[in-house]
């Protein structure tokens, strides 16, 4: 987590934006490349990382005479970044430096109008007005201007004014805390249920942060200006908003993990029986490309669900949660006719999707693997489908053997779905190539011990020769159902050469 902070502080000194790096990260957790506990660690890490602004702010912009600096910048390195080659790092640092010209201007152009707007109003009364009510000017005021450091900007310029009073400005700044990230709620509306929970996460966090810290602001102000002795309040202000977010980092770090699972039950998929790759164009590559991550894990939670009940096995709340209520009244094989409509359904999305010629290199080879989770799920659907005439019978038979044959492989297929499961719902896991290798490697060991029990010379006294075949049979398709599950569980939780590993593996059906 501490890395992911670090990493979330220093793309925002890079970028200057945390809108922007936030933005990216809910990009990354749309498609699935970042967990949500570790997003939303880089979002604390931009936050923080967002306050080296109002630092240069401080010391350039007040501190500084920078007008004629200012425009250096923009003519100079504007017009190097004109004549400079895409792609090249002059370009790059050009634009950068003459991005930090524009906005030295901009920041002049507000200065010197809250000057002039400071001759015609008093300010000086919102020093008398409520904490929170500050808060709320600063969180509307930052919503309308889509921009915490236009904020911060606008706040300094009154401070240096004497317009109002460091308690005032830092409850303002407290309140576009929380106004900064209103542009990701609404960003998250249409977005998959994982960009859903970042957004509200961050937002509580920051709401949280801002009225804990509202609570304690005035001897907060004391702190700043009595113990630590900044007796400047443009250099106070800063501080202020540097604390604010190295406080939320340390309240906030240890419970990332328990956050993240706790946001898990939020914005499920719906009852309804439409998947996401039915309600977007597959010219809109990047929607379309987290319908199919979406549509795979449905697929296969189905499928676990499907095999569950076909065994006579409890129900797993994380399988079974976000399910439509029409499939829980399914008998086995009008669920197994269901799963092959869903099965077509992302198949023929994903084929067209592979004919797009906008799909990105990433996303393609990501694809691949999507449409070969989504094909071995269906394998093993298929498997299980084909044995429900001996599981019915050896569920129902009066006979020791067989029903004990049938209770054994019941439980081993309850073992094994509970470990899927698992992995599907701790897949951030550092270990989950293990547990997955683990877990494939113990499959053949298990159908080859259950081969040498049937071939016993002793087993014919209990059972005939068709009897015997059919056991045989049944095993055959129990554990090749296991291990088209496992072909599909690792192509959708694993790295394209994680994956490629099982493929070299030898089978161990015989």
């Amino acid at each position: 987590m501490l890395f992911a902070i670090l990493g979330g502080t220093l793309a925002s000194l890079v970028m200057q934006s945390s809108s922007l790096v936030n933005t990216m990260i809910l990009a990354f957790v749309a498609t699935k490349v970042i967990p949500i506990q570790n997003a939303l660690a880089l979002i604390l890490g931009s936050n923080l990382g967002t306050t080296f602004n109002s630092w240069i702010f401080v010391f350039i912009g007040f501190k500084v005479e920078f007008q004629n600096l200012a425009f250096a910048l923009a003519g100079i390195f504007g017009f190097i970044h004109y004549l400079s080659t895409p792609g090249k790092g002059l370009y790059y640092w050009s634009k950068f430096l003459f991005s930090i010209g524009v906005i030295l201007i901009g920041l002049n152009f507000i200065k010197t109008g809250m000057e002039q707007f400071t001759e015609h109003l008093d300010l000086s009364k919102f020093d008398e007005s409520h904490t929170f009510l500050l808060l709320l000017v600063g969180l509307t005021l930052t919503a309308i201007l889509q921009a915490s450091s236009a904020t911060m900007v606008i706040v300094l310029s009154a401070l240096n004014v004497h317009a109002i009073s460091l308690l005032a400005g830092m409850a303002i700044i407290l309140g576009s805390e929380v106004g900064t990230t209103l542009k990701f709620l609404l960003a998250s509306i249409k977005g998959i249920p994982d960009k859903k929970r970042v957004a509200v996460a961050n937002t509580a966090i920051n709401v949280i942060i801002a009225l804990v810290i509202a609570l304690v602001l005035v001897p907060i102000d004391q702190l700043i200006r009595d113990v630590l002795d900044i007796k400047d309040p443009l250099i106070a202000v800063a501080f202020f908003q540097t604390l604010v977010n190295v406080i939320a980092i340390i309240i906030f770090t240890p419970f990332l993990n328990p956050i993240s699972k706790l946001l898990g039950s939020l914005f499920s998929k719906a009852s309804s029986s439409l998947l996401h790759v039915q309600q977007v164009k597959v010219s809109d590559t990047d929607n379309a490309f987290v319908a199919m991550e979406e549509d795979v894990d449905y697929f296969l939670r189905c499928a676990l669900r499907f095999t569950r009940f076909s065994f006579d096995l409890p129900e797993d709340k994380y399988s079974t949660a976000s399910l439509p209520k029409i499939f829980h009244k399914k008998n086995d094989m009008e669920q197994y006719e269901y799963l092959k409509v869903i099965h077509g359904e992302i198949h023929q999305f994903g084929h067209k999707m592979m004919e797009s010629r906008d799909l990105k290199p990433a996303h393609q080879q990501r694809l691949e693997q999507l449409m070969t989770a989504n094909r071995n799920t269906m394998y093993a659907c298929k498997n299980i489908k084909d044995a429900f005439n001996d599981l019915h019978a050896l569920r129902e038979s009066s006979n020791e053997v067989k029903y004990a044959f049938y209770t054994h492989t019941s439980k081993q297929m309850n073992a094994f779905l509970k470990a899927i499961l698992a992995m599907l719902r701790d897949r951030e896991s550092a270990t989950l190539f293990k547990e997955i290798k683990e877990l494939y490697q113990s499959l053949p060991d298990t159908y080859n011990e259950i081969l040498k029990q049937l071939y016993k010379n002793d087993l014919e006294q209990h059972l005939n020769v068709t009897e015997i075949s059919t056991l045989l049979n049944f095993n055959r398709e129990i554990y090749s159902a296991l291990k088209s599950y496992m072909y599909a569980v690792k192509d959708y939780l694993l790295t394209e050469k994680e994956a490629d590993y099982f493929d070299e593996l030898p089978g161990f059906i015989r």
